[in-house]
């Protein structure tokens, strides 16, 4: 709640800004975004014996783990089938 503008201790709008504040939020640029779109061409591409590989590197706090995280949020990983065929699902 706001008392003349300002936030009130204690309330739970302000946990919630401070939940908010300190969650991982993906706030895409141009170049990330050209890293995820490479990486999602990727990961679509028919299997081949040699697959493409990407190195993606940078300075500390750049958004590496981020471009990781937001790519690993839209593909969940795969387990063998648990009837024992050669396909693959979603865990």
């Amino acid at each position: 709640m706001k008392e003349k503008g300002h936030w009130r201790a204690g309330t739970t709008e302000e946990g919630g800004r401070i939940a908010l504040i300190q969650s991982d939020i993906w706030i895409g640029f141009p170049r990330a975004e050209q890293v995820l779109d490479r990486l999602q061409s990727m990961i679509e591409a028919p299997r081949q014996t040699r697959m493409p590989d990407l190195l993606v590197h940078g300075e500390s706090e750049i958004g590496k783990t981020m471009i990781a995280r937001n790519l690993s949020r839209k593909y969940a990983p795969l387990s063998p089938c648990a009837d024992g065929s050669n396909g693959y699902s979603q865990i």
